[in-house]
């Protein structure tokens, strides 16, 4: 089960934080995506990083170079096409994201502060019933992982304000240096998703970031 919101519901303090980007080809774009990097390959991966590796929590690999999926799957082109962005790889940094089998992740922030700021996330496989949380967190109390390159900041789960449980089924917009958290409560299935961070320093970015949060 998500995080249950209290009696006001969701939080008004959303904005720039996170929103779905809904699209009439979703089923599409994981067609094509499956087709290129098949599910049996990825589910080897996540096992591969879950037990030779002994990796646990969210997982990432990422996807040299940033076009292939793009030049491979018309319908992840168009959606991108759609929203302003058509520039491969100026624009975006893109990976696969595993989370694994009853699995709730740690309240944190991308240590990715001089690369993006925002990324869009497409459910691929296994994503429903699958959440991402969202949290108000004091600053003051973030731990930097001693062993994170990139330096991801962790927030203790009891000094963290619930902001909003959403359900991962469709792509969505998220403020990645802002507090967040996956949550994958199946028992048996890795949840797959395709992250495509918007680089910082790509000309169009607060524009087609503005226009997504205030878009219907």
């Amino acid at each position: 089960m998500p995080y249950q919101l209290g009696e006001e519901g969701i939080n008004t303090n959303m904005i720039n934080r996170y929103k779905q980007l809904p699209t009439t080809n979703l089923m599409d774009i994981q067609q094509e995506i499956l087709n290129i990097l098949s599910f049996e390959s990825l589910h080897e991966i996540a096992l591969n990083r879950l037990i030779k590796l002994k990796e646990k929590g969210t997982i990432h690999f990422n996807i040299p170079p940033t076009e292939y999926l793009f030049e491979h799957s018309p319908s992840l082109f168009n959606f991108f096409k759609q929203i302003g962005i058509s520039d491969f790889p100026e624009a975006i940094k893109i990976g696969v994201n595993f989370t694994p089998p009853d699995f709730l992740g740690t309240v944190h922030i991308d240590g990715l502060s001089d690369i993006a700021t925002y990324s869009i996330n497409i459910p691929i496989a296994n994503y429903k019933g699958t959440f991402l949380n969202t949290f108000n967190a004091n600053d003051s109390e973030y731990l930097v992982h001693p062993q994170s390159v990139s330096a991801y900041k962790y927030y203790k789960p009891e000094d963290c304000e619930l902001v909003s449980s959403n359900e991962t089924t469709t792509p969505y917009i998220i403020n990645v240096l802002s507090p967040h958290q996956f949550h994958n409560p199946h028992k048996d299935t890795y949840r797959y998703m395709v992250i495509c961070k918007i680089k910082k320093q790509y000309k169009n970015v607060n524009d087609i970031v503005e226009k997504l949060f205030n878009s219907d």
